[in-house]
């Protein structure tokens, strides 16, 4: 709104010669037409003066105008679908509409108060919106330029491969989740109490059994989305048995080893 429309609403007017003047009060600006339009360089209070000259003799009256300058803003925050925006935009006036657009194909939302509660925007799917804020005022008659951002809220698909190291109870795990795009953070439980946040940690179980992990991962938007494999560990139990022995003779020795769940080289 630093631009500005004056009209002359003069009346009883007439006279062999007519000459306008209008004193924009900022120092700079001026012009000799009937109605005109002035932009300010920038906002604040400024006293116009308005003169007609009627065959030589002036005439005038002031008024004090505002130019006023909008700027739209806002922050959003995610949890998954659900996304948080608040209007933080620059002198709004409590006749102004706050427009959003919130980029999902549906019509915009036109708030009536700019001054307005922070509004929960529910998406249907994952994907990237691109979300937009224009301020309109009513009292100084124009619009903000709109402010864009970029919301991207996607699901990632979680999954893990795993594979021992070859030190007893050390495993090696691997994430290879798949996200669209954004950051992710990740959680990791070994179903034995420890966990990690690591994305590739190397993890090693104390007590040998069938172990439930799990991995959460979290993208940047909120969304979480979880894997579980189950680790086998098994420490085997060595034992042997053999044959009487007399001395000089071959003699006969049995493995009795028990291996648990898996194969022993």
């Amino acid at each position: 709104c630093l631009t500005l429309h004056f009209t002359d609403n003069s009346t009883g007017v007439s006279g062999a010669t007519i000459e306008y003047l209008w004193n924009f009060g900022d120092g700079i600006g001026s012009a000799t037409t009937q109605n005109a339009d002035y932009t300010y360089a920038d906002e604040g209070d400024f006293l116009v003066t308005f003169t007609i000259t009627i065959d030589g003799v002036p005439w005038s009256v002031s008024k004090t105008v505002y130019a006023k300058k909008l700027i739209a803003d806002f922050t959003f925050e995610r949890n998954c679908l659900n996304v948080t925006f608040t209007n933080t935009s620059i002198w709004i006036d409590s006749l102004s509409q706050a427009v959003w657009d919130f980029g999902d194909f549906n019509p915009p939302l036109v708030i009536n108060s700019a001054f307005s509660d922070p509004i929960v925007h529910p998406y249907l799917v994952d994907g990237d919106y691109t979300v937009s804020l224009t301020i309109t005022s009513d009292i100084f008659g124009c619009d903000s330029e709109p402010v864009i951002m970029e919301v991207s809220i996607h699901q990632p698909e979680v999954f893990f491969i795993f594979e021992p190291t070859g030190n007893c109870g050390e495993f090696q795990f691997t994430d290879q989740t798949q996200v669209v795009s954004g950051s992710l953070s990740y959680y990791w439980d070994f179903d034995d109490g420890g966990t990690s946040t690591d994305q590739n940690p190397l993890y090693t179980f104390t007590n040998p059994g069938d172990h439930e992990v799990t991995l959460i991962v979290t993208h940047e938007s909120g969304c979480q989305s979880s894997y579980m494999e189950v680790v086998s560990f098994y420490k085997p139990v060595a034992n042997f048995s053999s044959e009487a022995a007399c001395l000089g003779s071959q003699t006969c020795f049995f493995d009795e080893t028990v291996p648990g769940s898996v194969p022993i080289e």
